[in-house]
């Protein structure tokens, strides 16, 4: 999988790897992800009625809650946790990092409330099962 690529050519590296690079590549993945379940989501509500689409749906999602749990929640914990001045020394030497700043900062006011790597890995691959969306879809 290319998100285990990406796991271990960054995780735990964010402060002397490329960030720009690191975003980069996270974001290509996010961008997929999105279009795949973007598809499933329309597909679906034009056919609400398809017990198939229903399924299909359901273990897309449930397999991309996985794959995004093991092997990307890191990211945006390692993200939040870069000290200011690696920041800083990123920003410095990869000027089109600005690009993404608000995500970034985002990312890093989000830190108070993160929780450690193996309680937010469960809660990602878990959030396929959380809410209204079981009851919604047991009915």
């Amino acid at each position: 999988l290319v998100t285990r690529h990406v796991q271990a050519k960054f995780e735990g590296k964010l402060g002397t790897a490329s960030l720009l690079a690191a975003i980069g590549e996270y974001e290509e993945i996010s961008t997929r992800k999105a279009l795949v379940s973007s598809y499933l989501h329309l597909s679906y509500d034009t056919s609400l009625h398809d017990d198939a689409l229903k399924k299909r749906k359901g273990a897309v999602s449930q397999r991309q809650s996985e794959i995004y749990g093991d092997n990307l929640e890191w990211f945006s914990l390692d993200v939040a946790e870069l000290d200011n001045a690696v920041l800083a020394e990123q920003y410095e030497k990869e000027p089109k990092l600005s690009k993404y700043k608000s995500f970034i900062d985002e990312l890093r006011r989000q830190r108070p409330h993160n929780l450690s790597k193996d309680v937010e890995r469960a809660l990602t691959v878990r959030s396929p099962y959380v809410g209204t969306r079981p009851l919604v879809s047991f009915f």
